[in-house]
């Protein structure tokens, strides 16, 4: 390579070159290039030392360099004429120089980029730290005076300038700004790094009240953006909102400790849903004593998410309704960024659910498209994502596969792009048992892939992935494997106390049972039978139904057809609506059956 760039160079300097360069072709090739070429002695032992010994040669347009490092690799120079001392046309024939001796190249007519990164740092390091303060607050002031369009598109640019100035309130708010605006903009990752840098600096602040206040702020910010991304069980996110409620230690504000609690409740929730109620229930009784309609609303969603991991639809029921009663999209949609998802969209959703398990799938299933119309309409990347979620799981529990399937491409594309680790999950799992019951036995693998995945992103959720892989594990004959996913369910419910889809377990535990041997009979006769009485204490219709077509079908292998099919008779008829269902279809032929 040196031997391209230069004729006849001297095999002492080569070998030094070589031998300094560490395979570095940087390095080789600036040396090769400087002239005239250096004794051996004289060669720079490091690429830092030989990139400002270049530097040091440009003479004047030694601080033409230093200032557009200070700016950036890639500098605009209509920046760099308003921040340089130098006439506009001095500086043209110096930035001409620098392009000469090859340490810029020019991209346009008004851009320039230092041809190395390495380059630009040893310009930017090769001043004094004083002057390169200086030179950053010169850079922010014309940029807030001059340059309003990068305010508006960039403003964590001028947030690292006033940084790096030792202007550290500003550059705080810059930040926060910058954070706001990706955030607005479904940048997630960008949020979170711009709320990471003003965290960073306010450490260095000193404590007081508007201090802790903007702390706080940027604490919730970044929980919320946490658990979007990573999903509920996000460690991080419960850091942060542990430490926002330390900040209310000296914050007055109620509301603020609401903020905090909501999201340590989000947390809680993925260890356990009994200990998540005693938060829920403490929210709830902020809310009603502020007596503050958006508090409220959330605290009634809290309240109905915590009856349904419990298995108490009723109560979740009462709670949803009272939420979406109170929500005014003018006025409660636009705070949606107080606490990282849509309340109304968070409660059509978990009402979907309730409705369907309550025997009211019609109902449920208008309101999922009710509330994904509303998440489509206010725009908000996180809760369209759980919507999506919701609306794909509640067609699995439907068994309506075709729908599932498409909602599952949507789910997984939606998530891949803004980097939704739960919603990816979720994706994950509708997708593989879709492709279960279409007979397609790879599906199983995405189901036993969402359940990894799951276990970081809410890992107290899985009853609900642990619940189809062994029912596609089912459908496959796969009867140990599946059996082994229900024993970890169960394992789920008592560690987690989810009991929503206890019942269902205890049906499927049932069929397990039945299909590995006839031996094992009456064991899957109590299972059923737990699910029928579980079922009926909850008021889960849904999953009696499923129940009783278990053991009538039981029931007519034992001779017994009469008692199969009065028991499943009473079930059926307690249903008005969704007789197009797979589930009531199937009811509907057993009965014909039995008579």
């Amino acid at each position: 390579m040196v031997q391209a760039l230069v004729e006849n160079i001297p095999a002492q300097a080569l070998n030094w070159i070589l031998a300094r360069a560490d395979g570095m072709p940087l390095y080789i090739e600036e040396m090769a290039r400087m002239s005239p070429l250096p004794s051996a002695a004289a060669i720079p032992a490091t690429l830092h030392d030989l990139l400002a010994a270049r530097l040091e040669g440009t003479g004047d347009a030694k601080r033409v360099a230093q200032l557009a490092a200070t700016v950036g690799r890639e500098f605009s120079i209509e920046l760099l004429r308003r921040i340089s001392p130098l006439p506009f046309e001095a500086l043209t024939t110096t930035l001409q120089e620098l392009q000469n001796s090859r340490l810029i190249v020019s991209h346009d007519a008004n851009t320039c980029q230092f041809k190395h990164a390495l380059i630009c740092e040893a310009a930017y390091q090769s001043q004094p730290k004083a002057q390169r303060q200086a030179t950053h607050r010169e850079i922010a002031r014309v940029l807030q005076t001059q340059f309003a369009e990068v305010i508006e598109a960039r403003p964590e640019v001028v947030a690292q300038h006033l940084a790096l100035a030792g202007e550290t309130h500003q550059a705080i708010d810059y930040w926060l700004e910058a954070g706001k605006r990706a955030e607005k903009h479904a940048a997630n990752q960008a949020a979170m790094d711009h709320f990471r840098a003003a965290l960073q600096l306010i450490q260095k602040q000193p404590v007081d009240r508007e201090r802790d206040r903007q702390e706080f702020l940027l604490q919730v910010k970044l929980g919320n953006l946490l658990h979007a991304t990573e999903g509920y069980g996000s460690t991080d996110a419960t850091q942060a909102f542990f430490r926002a409620l330390a900040l209310c230690g000296n914050l007055d504000d109620s509301p603020e400790v609401f903020q905090a609690l909501w999201g340590l409740w989000i947390g809680t929730l993925d260890h356990s849903f009994p200990a998540a109620l005693e938060l829920a229930n403490r929210l709830n009784g902020l809310a009603h004593a502020m007596d503050i309609d958006f508090l409220r609303i959330q605290a009634q969603f809290v309240m109905g998410n915590n009856a349904f991991w419990l298995g108490d639809f009723a109560g979740s029921q009462r709670s949803l309704e009272l939420a979406l009663a109170l929500y005014r999209p003018e006025l409660h949609g636009p705070l949606v960024a107080q606490f990282g998802e849509d309340a109304a969209i968070s409660s059509g959703s978990f009402l979907s659910w309730v409705l369907w398990l309550q025997g009211f799938p019609d109902q449920a299933r208008r309101l999922s498209e009710k509330t994904l119309a509303l998440a489509r309409q206010l725009g908000h990347p996180h809760s369209l994502g759980l919507a999506l979620a919701c609306a794909a799981i509640l067609r699995r529990w439907t068994r309506e596969t075709p729908v599932v399937l498409s909602l599952a491409e949507t789910v997984l594309a939606f998530a891949q792009q803004h980097g939704f680790a739960l919603w990816q999950a979720t994706g994950t799992l509708v997708r593989g048992w879709g492709m279960t019951m279409q007979g397609e036995a790879e599906g199983v693998v995405y189901i036993e892939q969402s359940t990894q995945a799951m276990r970081t992103a809410m890992g107290s959720a899985a009853v609900i992935f642990l619940a189809p892989l062994a029912e596609a594990q089912m459908h496959l004959g796969q009867n140990e494997a599946a059996l082994l996913a229900v024993n970890k369910a169960f394992h789920e419910v008592e560690k987690k106390g989810d009991r929503h889809f206890e019942a269902e377990l205890y049906r499927l535990k049932g069929e397990c049972l039945l299909a590995a041997t006839q031996e094992q009979t009456l064991e899957a006769e109590a299972a059923f039978q737990q699910a029928l009485t579980i079922s009926r204490r909850q008021g889960a219709k849904a999953l009696e139904l499923r129940a009783a077509m278990s053991m009538a079908r039981l029931r007519r292998q034992q001779g017994r057809a009469d008692e199969a099919r009065h028991l499943l008779a009473g079930v059926y008829a307690g249903f008005t609506e969704g007789f197009d269902t797979p589930d009531l279809q199937e009811a509907d032929d057993l009965l014909c059956c039995l008579a």
